[in-house]
C-alpha cells in the first residue's frame, strides 16, 4: 500500500510542477458592497471570459417558495444549479466594460407587465406539472423527498406546480420580489475573470458595474418547516418500491444511493466503478445470470455533489429472468453489493486517481476553463478560500485506499430504491414488504404529497396561529386566493383531483366525483330510450323512466317517515331519444341507506295500474304542450329534414299524439328491458371518499341486474345529422292557452286573440365540431356571442325579439340558433350574417394588436429601449375575450356548485365516454386567444346557415 501511495504522490507532485496555472496565478478581490471577484490575468488568450455566480440556486429554497428560483432564472436568461445561478459571456478585451454591465444585470429587479408574468407563470407551472407527471420526474421526486428528508424542497425535482395556483399573481410577484431583494445582491454574488484583461481593468469595469447595487436583508437560511422536520426523528426507513404504470412489469431498475461518503472518495468511487475496464462490480452484476443484466452499459455509477451533500449513485437495469422473482434479484444484488472485495482493486483506483490528476493538469492549462471550474468549486463550498482547497484537493488523493473506501461503500446503509410496474408490484408486494419495503407511488411520491410533512405543517399552524399558509390536503403549503387569472386553472385542477372511476362486477360503470357539498346526487343513466319502442310505442320509454323514479320517491318518503333518513331529497326522470336519466338528490349522511333503497324500488318494485294510467296521462299532457309550440314543431321539422329514411322522425311526429292508449300488459312485458345492468352506468357527486366499503354499498345496491341476450343494450346511437342544405318555410299552428274552461268557452269561441300581429320564430341548424373537443367548447361560447348581437340587431325594430343559442347535446348533435319573436326572416338572415362579420373583424384586431405588442415588447427586450416607455402597458385579457368566456361560464357552469349541477355535467361528459369533459372544455375555453376563436368561425360557422326553418306567415 506504500507503494501505491508514493506512486501517487509523485505523480501529483509532477504533474502539477508543469501546470500552466496554479492557485498562485488567481486573485482575490472584496467590494465594498460585499461582491467577490477571482482574476486570472492570461495574456496567451485573445479573449475575456466573464462569469458571475449568485447563490440563488436550489438549495436556497423553501417550501412556499420552491419553483419560483427556477422562474427567476429564466426570466434572467440564466442557467439554475442546485447551488446557484450563473451567466457568462465571452467577449473582445475592447468590449470587456459593456459585457460586464450586462452581466450585471443579473442583480437588476424584475420589470414585467402582468400580462407577460401571467404568461410565464404559466410556461412555469405547466412545465411542472408535466415533469411531475412523467415517470423521472416521480421517481427523482420520491428518492430526493426520502433521501433528504428534512428539507426536500431544496431540489429541482421537488417543486410543486400547484404554487402558481394557489398564488394570485400580486403574490407570486411579491415571492419574485423577495428572491431578488434577497439573493439577488452583491453579496451572494460572485464573479470571475480570466483571459486578456489586466487586473486594474477588471476591478474599475466590476466597481462601475456591479458596485451600483446594494444588499437587502439577508434571510434566515432555515425555514421552520426544515428545522421542525429536521428535529423529528428519523424512523430508519431505507428501502422502498416505486411503483407506476409507466414503468415496464418486465424488468426492475434498482438504484442505490450511499451518502454521507466524503466528495473526493466519492468521485473516485464513481469514476473506477463506471470505467468497465476497472469496474469489478460492473463484472460480477453482469456475470451473474439471476440478475438478468445485459452488460455492462445497464449498470452505471455516479458521483452527485452538492453543497453540503454527496452521494455515491449505482444503479442496474434488471430484466426479468425466468424461475426468479423481482424481488430476488434486488436481494441478490444488494448481496453482491454489500461484498467489499466486489468494487474494485488498489491497482484500478490508483490507474483512476492518475487519470484525473492528468485532466486536471489539463485543464490548468486554459484559465477559462481553470476559472469555470473555480466557479463550480466555489458553488459548492459554503466559506472558506475555494482556490486553495480546490488544489489541495489533489494531494488528498494521497491518502486514498481502495480497500477501505470499498469497506466504507459495502458497509453503509445506502438508500435503496427498486422501480417496478403496477402489474409486478401487485405480483410481489408482500414479498417487498417482507424484505422491509415501502411502497411508493405518485400519490405520495414528492414531499407534497405525504402525510409527514402536512402534519408537521399543521402543528407549526398550531403554534402560531398567525401563520396563514397551512398545509393543503392535497398536498402542499399554502392556501389559494381568488384571482381571475387563476380561477379556472384552479377550478380544473381541483375539480380533476376529485374524480374515482370503477366498474362494478356486472359490468355497470360507476364516475364518483367528490363535491364539498352536504347534499349528493345519485345520475342513473338507462340507455335505450325513445328509440327502443319508435315503431311499436312512442313515448313508452318515458312512461317507464317516470313511473321507476315514482317507485324510487315512494321508498325514499318512507325511509324518511320512517326516521332512517333525516336529510332532504328529491327525484327526477327526463327520457331522451337513446337515454333516459333518474335523478335522486339526497343528504350525503343517507347514502347508504338511500343507494339501497332507489335500487330496491328499481329493481323489485312493481308499477302498480293506476300508477301506469297517472304517468300516462301526465306524459300525454306534456307531450300536447310541447307539440303546441312552434320552437318544437321546428325542430320536429328539422329532425325530418336532417335524419330523412331512419326511424328517429318518428319520434318528432308533432301531429301524432303519444303516448298512445298503453294497456297494463304493455308497459309490464317491456319494464324487464329497462332492468338489463349493459344499458346502465352510474354518477354520483357528494363528499365522499371511494373506498372498498363505498363500492361495496353501490355493488350491493345494484350488482343484482343482470343481462341477457333479448335485453341488452345494442349500443344505439344518434350519429352526426347528414350533410344536408335547405331553406324551408312551414305552416305553424298556434296553440292559445286560457283560464276559461271547455264548458263556458264552448265549441268555437268567438275571440281568442286580440291581435293580428303574429311574431314567429326562426331556426337556423349548424354542424358542430367533436363533441368531446375543445373545439366544440369554443364554438358554442362564439355561438352564444352571435346570437347575442343578433338579439340586439332585430331588437332595433321588433323589441321582444329574443335570440338564443343551443350547444349540441348527445341526442341532437348539432347546433342550433332560434329568434323568438321575429318580425321577418330576413331581417334574422342579415342579423347572422353582419354578426359573423363583425365577431370576425373584431377578433382580427384583437390578434394584430396582440402581435403588434409582441413585436413591442420583443423588441424592448432586446434593448430598443426608446420604444419601451410610451408602447409598453398592461394588457389584461381583452373585454370581448373576457365576455365570451363569462358568457359561456355562465350558460354552462351555473349550477357546477350543486350537486345535481355537478353530477349532470359528469353525466353529459360520461354519456360520450369522457366524465371530467366540462374540465376540459373550460379549460379550452379560458385558455382560448383570439386566434383560436377566428379559427373556430373559419371551420365552423358558416356565412349562411346550411338548414334554416321559417314560417310562411312571417
Amino acid at each position: 500500500m506504500r507503494k501505491f501511495v508514493l506512486a501517487i504522490v509523485a505523480a501529483v507532485a509532477a504533474e502539477m510542477s508543469a501546470a500552466a496555472f496554479g492557485a498562485d496565478d488567481i486573485r482575490f478581490m472584496t467590494f465594498e458592497n460585499g461582491m467577490r471577484m477571482y482574476l486570472i490575468e492570461d495574456t496567451s488568450s485573445a479573449l475575456v471570459r466573464m462569469e458571475a455566480r449568485v447563490d440563488a440556486g436550489y438549495s436556497a429554497q423553501t417550501e412556499k417558495d420552491a419553483g419560483y428560483f427556477q422562474l427567476y432564472a429564466r426570466l434572467k436568461g440564466a442557467e439554475i444549479t442546485a447551488d446557484g445561478v450563473s451567466v457568462s459571456a465571452t467577449c473582445a478585451p475592447g468590449d470587456a466594460e459593456r459585457t460586464m454591465k450586462e452581466l450585471s444585470s443579473v442583480l437588476e429587479p424584475l420589470s414585467l407587465t402582468d400580462r407577460k408574468l401571467r404568461a410565464e407563470i404559466g410556461k412555469e407551472r405547466a412545465s411542472l406539472a408535466e415533469y411531475a407527471e412523467d415517470g423521472a420526474g416521480f421517481i427523482n421526486a420520491a428518492i430526493e423527498a426520502r433521501v433528504f428528508r428534512s428539507s426536500p424542497w431544496k431540489h429541482e425535482s421537488s417543486a410543486d406546480a400547484a404554487v402558481f395556483t394557489r398564488n394570485s399573481l400580486s403574490e407570486s410577484r411579491s415571492v419574485l420580489d423577495g428572491i431578488a431583494r434577497d439573493f439577488y445582491v452583491p453579496e451572494r454574488t460572485v464573479l470571475f475573470v480570466s483571459g486578456n484583461i489586466t487586473a486594474a481593468s477588471a476591478e474599475t469595469f466590476a466597481r462601475r458595474s456591479f458596485g451600483r447595487f446594494r444588499n437587502g436583508e439577508r434571510r434566515e437560511e432555515t425555514s421552520p418547516l426544515e428545522k421542525k422536520a429536521a428535529e423529528t426523528k428519523d424512523d430508519g426507513a431505507r428501502l422502498f418500491v416505486l411503483a407506476d404504470d409507466e414503468f415496464s412489469s418486465d424488468m426492475t431498475q434498482l438504484v442505490i444511493q450511499h451518502a454521507g461518503i466524503p466528495q473526493t472518495e466519492c468521485d473516485m468511487a464513481a469514476v473506477t466503478l463506471e470505467d468497465p475496464f476497472t469496474s469489478l462490480l460492473k463484472a460480477e452484476l453482469v456475470a451473474n445470470e439471476k440478475l438478468g443484466i445485459r452488460g455492462g452499459e445497464y449498470v452505471n455509477a455516479s458521483s452527485v455533489q452538492r453543497r453540503g451533500s454527496s452521494r455515491l449513485v449505482i444503479q442496474a437495469l434488471l430484466e426479468s429472468v425466468p424461475g426468479t422473482t423481482p424481488p430476488e434479484q434486488v436481494a441478490e444484488m444488494l448481496r453482491l453489493c454489500g461484498r467489499k472485495d466486489a468494487y474494485f482493486s488498489a491497482e484500478a483506483l490508483e490507474y483512476q486517481v492518475r487519470q484525473y490528476t492528468s485532466s486536471f493538469v489539463t485543464m490548468c492549462d486554459s484559465s477559462s476553463e481553470l476559472m469555470g471550474t473555480l466557479a463550480d468549486w466555489d458553488s459548492l463550498m459554503k466559506d472558506g478560500m475555494p482556490e486553495q482547497t480546490l488544489f489541495r484537493r489533489l494531494s488528498s488523493l494521497e491518502s486514498l485506499a481502495a480497500e477501505k473506501l470499498a469497506e466504507t461503500i459495502s458497509s453503509s446503509k445506502p438508500f435503496v430504491f427498486a422501480i417496478v410496474g403496477t402489474k409486478s408490484l401487485a405480483k410481489n408486494r408482500k414479498a417487498f414488504e417482507k424484505m422491509g419495503f415501502r411502497v411508493v407511488t405518485k400519490k405520495d411520491g414528492a414531499w407534497f404529497r405525504q402525510a409527514f410533512y402536512r402534519k408537521l405543517a399543521a402543528s407549526l399552524s398550531k403554534s402560531k396561529k398567525s401563520d396563514a399558509n397551512e398545509m393543503r390536503e392535497e398536498g402542499g403549503i399554502g392556501q389559494p386566493e381568488e384571482e381571475t387569472f387563476l380561477s379556472a386553472r384552479r377550478f380544473v385542477e381541483q375539480n380533476t383531483r376529485d374524480f374515482r372511476t370503477f366498474t362494478l362486477p356486472n359490468g355497470i360503470p360507476v364516475v364518483v366525483k367528490k363535491t364539498g357539498t352536504n347534499t349528493a346526487c345519485l345520475s342513473l343513466t338507462i340507455f335505450g330510450g325513445e328509440l327502443m319502442f319508435a315503431h311499436d310505442a312512442p313515448g313508452l320509454a318515458s312512461v317507464l323512466a317516470d313511473a321507476i323514479a315514482v317507485n324510487m320517491r315512494n321508498a325514499l318518503d318512507d325511509l324518511h317517515y320512517g326516521g332512517r333518513t333525516r336529510g332532504i331529497y328529491g327525484v327526477g326522470a327526463r327520457t331522451e331519444t337513446t337515454h333516459s336519466v333518474i335523478t335522486v338528490t339526497f343528504s350525503a349522511e343517507d347514502f347508504a341507506q338511500t343507494v339501497s333503497a332507489v335500487a330496491e324500488a328499481l329493481i323489485y318494485g312493481d308499477i302498480p295500474p293506476a300508477l301506469a294510467d297517472g304517468v300516462s296521462y301526465d306524459e300525454r299532457t306534456q307531450w300536447r304542450l310541447k307539440t303546441g309550440t312552434s320552437v318544437f314543431q321546428m325542430t320536429c321539422r328539422a329532425m325530418g329534414i336532417l335524419y330523412k329514411g331512419s326511424d328517429i322522425p318518428l319520434l318528432f311526429d308533432d301531429r301524432t299524439d303519444r303516448p298512445r292508449k298503453l294497456s297494463y300488459t304493455e308497459i309490464m312485458e317491456n319494464y324487464p328491458a329497462m332492468l338489463d345492468s349493459s344499458r346502465y352506468s352510474i354518477v354520483i357527486a357528494g363528499d365522499f371518499s371511494v373506498d372498498e366499503t363505498f363500492a361495496r354499498t353501490i355493488d350491493s345496491a345494484f350488482g343484482a341486474l343482470g343481462t341477457n341476450a333479448q335485453t341488452a343494450w345494442k349500443g344505439t346511437r344518434i350519429g352526426a345529422p347528414a350533410a344536408v342544405e335547405k331553406a324551408e318555410r312551414m305552416q305553424l299552428r298556434h296553440l292559445f292557452l286560457t283560464d276559461v274552461s271547455a264548458d263556458k268557452a264552448g265549441p268555437k269561441p268567438a275571440v281568442l286573440i286580440p291581435t293580428t300581429k303574429f311574431l314567429d320564430p326562426v331556426l337556423f341548424i349548424i354542424p358542430t365540431p367533436d363533441m368531446k373537443s375543445g373545439e366544440r367548447a369554443l364554438f358554442d361560447a362564439v355561438l352564444a356571442e352571435i346570437s347575442s348581437r343578433m338579439e340586439a340587431k332585430a331588437a332595433r325594430s321588433e323589441p321582444t325579439t329574443k335570440v338564443v343559442s343551443s350547444g349540441a347535446e348527445f341526442d341532437m348533435p348539432f347546433a342550433r340558433i332560434t329568434a323568438l319573436n321575429a318580425k321577418s326572416a330576413g331581417a334574422i338572415d342579415k342579423a347572422y350574417r353582419e354578426s359573423v362579420e363583425e365577431l370576425k373583424a373584431e377578433l382580427a384586431k384583437i390578434v394584430n394588436d396582440e402581435t403588434e405588442i409582441t413585436k413591442i415588447m420583443e423588441e424592448t427586450e432586446n434593448g430598443t429601449e426608446e420604444r419601451t416607455s410610451v408602447r409598453i402597458i398592461d394588457y389584461e385579457k381583452n373585454a370581448l375575450l373576457s365576455k365570451i368566456e363569462n358568457g359561456w361560464i355562465v350558460a354552462n357552469l351555473a349550477e357546477s356548485g350543486t350537486a345535481r349541477g355537478t353530477a349532470e355535467l359528469v353525466q353529459k361528459g360520461a354519456l360520450l365516454g369522457k366524465p371530467n369533459m366540462y374540465l376540459e372544455q373550460y379549460e379550452a375555453v379560458d385558455e382560448a386567444t383570439a386566434a383560436d376563436y377566428i379559427l373556430v368561425i373559419t371551420k365552423f360557422i358558416p356565412g349562411i346557415p346550411p338548414v334554416r326553418i321559417y314560417s310562411r306567415d312571417s
